[in-house]
């Protein structure tokens, strides 16, 4: 029929025409300029007797533009700057990405910006310092008892970090421990809740910390408490007397004088 026709006359002719089309495709695909941004992560490399002040960014978006072969291939690529600090000095210094190699660039891709592309720096002398530890607690202990006391063990720790903020820490605080709601005594371990990641603790030891609790008491006074004598040789002057009981408040709340009989 005509239509089969179509599929089957001049084979060679349209097999040639299918590879140039792909071809052709093939080409524009590769000669097209395109842009992509990345993650490129930073390799700090850092003096021994100095630490950082404050954050640095781990990592940097890179923007790169090519064709675009080439530049798919830089999704699949493990894109680092290496970044030597070991003979930094001192003190606040300025970092420019733009002057440092990408490793693990595909050729033929072109970077055409850097987010951030600077980065400001501020080193101090590493030191130590051994500070004591305050047990942090939350919530409140169940209704009618009451905190007693806390206790952390070790209840000193030795902390590292630049000298300028180690000035100002006078004291550790540990991670939250939870008393809502407790009635009895508690222990758990908890680790060191520090203020910034450019502070950290030499050891690695857990914190132990102990939490006393105890009920409230109070003192409830009773006017008219009838009297019974149980024997019949006997008789109370009065029929009536004042009682003062000391105890608990969760035990005492729900006393009443109609509950009470002196015996």
């Amino acid at each position: 029929t005509r239509f089969r026709h179509l599929f089957t006359d001049d084979l060679p002719f349209k097999a040639l025409a299918g590879i140039f089309a792909i071809a052709t495709w093939a080409w524009v695909q590769g000669e097209q300029v395109v842009e992509a941004s990345v993650r490129a992560r930073i390799l700090w490399n850092w003096p021994s007797d100095l630490a950082l002040v404050d954050d640095v960014p781990e990592s940097l978006l890179v923007t790169v533009s090519g064709s675009q072969v080439f530049v798919r291939n830089v999704r699949q690529s493990d894109l680092r700057i290496p970044v030597d600090m070991s003979d930094a000095q001192s003190g606040l210094t300025w970092v420019d990405f733009r002057e440092r190699a990408i490793t693990n660039l595909p050729q033929n891709v072109r970077v055409s910006g850097l987010s951030p592309s600077t980065v400001e720096v501020e080193l101090d002398t590493k030191t130590t310092r051994r500070v004591p530890v305050v047990a942090e607690l939350t919530g409140e202990p169940a209704t009618g008892y009451r905190l007693v006391a806390s206790t952390v063990e070790p209840d000193h720790v030795e902390v590292e970090g630049p000298k300028s903020l180690l000035a100002g820490i006078k004291e550790a605080h540990t991670e939250f421990v939870d008393i809502a709601g407790k009635k009895e005594d508690l222990s758990e371990e908890v680790g060191l809740a520090l203020t910034t990641r450019r502070i950290r603790r030499t050891g690695k030891k857990a914190f132990r910390v102990d939490v006393d609790l105890e009920p409230v008491t109070t003192v409830k006074t009773f006017e008219s408490v009838p009297i019974v004598v149980r024997s019949k040789e006997w008789e109370a002057e009065v029929n009536m007397v004042r009682v003062v009981l000391d105890g608990p408040v969760a035990a005492l709340s729900g006393v009443s004088a109609d509950q009470l009989t002196l015996v």
